[in-house]
């Protein structure tokens, strides 16, 4: 913890104003590892309706980062 230090964030020059989605996400009956031998998610269900800010919070190792991920994309998902 920093006492008596004042810390200020600026955007970059660049940075693009963030927009916000209109659409939904949604996860039905979701179930995701990175490999065979051990799950992260099982059976997920749920939704964020667009134009909304959440945040996901937990203990470690529950897959917050996994859903995340899953959400921008980074991993290839496979239906069964």
């Amino acid at each position: 913890m920093l006492t008596g230090v004042i810390i200020r964030v600026f955007d970059a020059p660049t940075a693009k104003k963030f927009a916000y989605i209109a659409g939904t996400i949604q996860f039905v009956n979701v179930d995701f590892s990175y490999d065979s031998n051990k799950a992260i998610l099982k059976d997920l269900n749920i939704t964020f309706p667009g134009q909304s800010i959440y945040s996901v919070v937990g203990e470690s190792g529950i897959g917050k980062s996994s859903i995340m991920s899953l959400i921008v994309n980074t991993n290839i998902c496979l239906t069964r």
